[in-house]
């Protein structure tokens, strides 16, 4: 046997010691929950909750498949705005747009929804995302895409939101609710389609109407508080529906009126968080009221999963949510990136704080999907180890494109069978040599 055969032996059996410690860790946590995650939550409720969720999810996963992912700027918040320019031909632009409420100290996001240009189509995109929709959120584990926004920014959240969807996002865009306010104030009344009466109970008992059925005006104090307000059973569906109604309206009234529309936003402009210039606001407003035909409004595809303070949680469809990726965001997924054989578990091999998060952001914008990122059994690995689970060619192929983006390491082939992720990186002590 030569030299380099024994090497690659030696590997080999390192990987398979290794798995089997990774299988025991699934089987002791039944779900992917990061260290960092755990040591959040110190309510048992909270921590039984989330387990019994990551296991639904997880299931959903190795059943019906994933797909990829997309860039992610910057973890730190107070990072510097960096004015990105559109790729160039690109036929899509797409936003994240996410509101908060100034006034809530957890500093998550209230609501989130993509706003998306096809350029070729000449129409628009509303998707709104129910906030308490369970991902994989790079570098913090299994949590609800709301807690994204506060455990790393808007460009955290627009990562998040990109490995749920497999889409890239050109801007990201957060209003306040005070900025909401403001901005459908210059906006002036518009006609909003309430579709079943909203009420609230009191602590007396007494149930009082808070929004009739029925079209009726509205300025911006009661469309923010319309677009604020939550069922008692923590519905975040038909607040969906609640919100299509709100952004239709608003596009009807101006209606071939882009430029408009487009100077309301940039008249909003100080107001907003955001990675774009003020041009770029106004414009992609713009080109959403000058379309040539109607917006399409639709909520992304997920199923109930359980109740938590109020609020109802869910899981992705996955299949119905890489339909409707096709359908309409086809043009905003990372070039040349594929549908399968794609799924990434990340562990941190080396002990560096951050390493999950970093390692995610590289592999999302290449079209990757982080499934689970974790803590490795030990902390001494020298090399990176990128491990497929097939001999094939198109396996080894993927297994050596992510040691091209990571810079280093060595592709393993595992003898044991994988159904929930297509690789494995155990990232080692030679990738903390490629951060300069």
């Amino acid at each position: 046997m030569s030299d380099e055969d024994e090497t690659h032996e030696a590997f080999e059996v390192e990987i398979e010691e290794d798995q089997e410690g990774i299988g025991d860790y699934r089987r002791r946590s039944r779900g992917p929950r990061s260290q960092r995650a755990l040591e959040i939550k110190k309510a048992r409720k909270q921590k039984r909750r989330r387990t019994i969720m990551a296991v639904v999810l997880l299931s959903a996963l190795a059943v019906a498949g994933v797909i990829g992912g997309a860039a992610f700027l910057s973890n730190r918040r107070d990072a510097p705005v960096e004015q990105t320019e559109e790729k160039p031909g690109a036929l899509q632009e797409t936003w994240l747009v996410i509101g908060t409420v100034e006034a809530d100290p957890s500093k998550q996001a209230d609501w989130m929804l993509i706003m998306s240009f096809d350029k070729k189509r000449g129409s628009g995109l509303v998707l709104y995302l129910p906030r308490s929709t369970f991902s994989e959120i790079p570098g913090h584990g299994l949590e609800t895409i709301d807690k994204s926004l506060a455990l790393g920014g808007e460009p955290l959240a627009q990562s998040t939101v990109s490995n749920l969807l497999g889409v890239e996002f050109d801007h990201y865009l957060r209003i306040s609710d005070q900025a909401l306010q403001a901005l459908f104030d210059q906006v002036g009344p518009l006609e909003i389609q309430v579709d079943q009466k909203l009420t609230r109970s009191e602590p007396d008992g007494k149930v009082i109407t808070v929004f009739p059925e029925g079209t009726q005006p509205m300025d911006g104090k009661r469309v923010a508080e319309y677009l604020a307000f939550t069922t008692e059973n923590g519905d975040e569906i038909s607040r969906g529906t609640r919100h299509s109604g709100v952004w239709f309206a608003l596009l009807e009234k101006f209606k071939g009126k882009g430029g408009d529309l487009g100077k309301v936003f940039a008249a909003s402009f100080p107001a907003f968080v955001t990675d774009a210039s003020e041009t770029k606001v106004s414009a992609f407003a713009t080109s959403f009221a000058g379309a040539k035909v109607d917006a399409i409004f639709e909520t992304l595809p997920v199923k109930a999963t359980g109740v938590d303070s109020g609020i109802q949680l869910y899981a992705p469809e996955r299949e119905a949510v890489e339909q409707l990726v096709d359908r309409y965001l086809q043009g905003s997924r990372p070039g040349g990136s594929s549908k399968t054989g794609r799924r990434v578990e990340i562990l941190n091999g080396n002990g560096a704080p951050g390493i999950g998060q970093e390692v995610s952001a590289q592999l999302i914008a290449k079209g990757f999907r982080v499934i689970l990122d974790q803590n490795a059994n030990r902390f001494d690995y020298a090399t990176t180890q990128i491990v497929v689970y097939s001999d094939e060619k198109a396996s080894l192929a993927t297994g050596n494109e992510i040691k091209g983006i990571l810079g280093v390491g060595e592709v393993i082939i595992s003898r044991q069978s994988q159904s929930v992720v297509d690789v494995t990186i155990v990232v080692g002590k030679d990738y903390l040599d490629t951060r300069g």
